[in-house]
């Protein structure tokens, strides 16, 4: 409910799971302090540490969607619509399959090897780019 009282404040085009957040961490700071008495509450330094590691699992997260954008727009059109066909909303392998005039399993082999070529992809990117902030 926060959240949507206060929806103005959000900018568009800026990071929404970011925003919520950093909301959620101020709740729970608020919380905090109008409840400092109870005993069953959390000190302040361990929300701020529970909030600083959410920051960075956030962060690493979205380095994850970069470089998977990243390696989707490496394959080639057919795998990269195929794979962008199954994750619409309310599509399924049946129905592509049906669709491309294939069978299930045919969809399904295709689009497991998309997902080795993409998890390849994403293993050796990571690996280049911590080879390169290692140095």
């Amino acid at each position: 409910m926060v959240l949507w009282r206060r929806s103005e404040e959000f900018e568009a085009g800026t990071n929404f799971i970011a925003w919520a957040c950093k909301v959620a961490y101020f709740q729970v700071l608020a919380f905090y302090r109008d409840n400092k008495r109870d005993s069953m509450v959390f000190n302040v330094e361990l929300v701020s540490m529970l909030a600083k590691q959410n920051e960075e699992k956030l962060a690493g997260s979205q380095d994850l969607q970069r470089i998977l954008s990243r390696c989707l727009a490496k394959l080639p059109e057919q795998s990269r619509r195929l794979i962008q066909e199954r994750y619409a909303p309310g599509a399924s392998v049946q129905s592509i399959a049906k669709e491309q005039g294939r069978s299930v399993g045919a969809v399904s082999q295709m689009l497991y090897r998309i997902r080795q070529l993409l998890q390849e992809c994403v293993q050796k990117t990571l690996a280049s780019e911590q080879g390169e902030n290692l140095s």
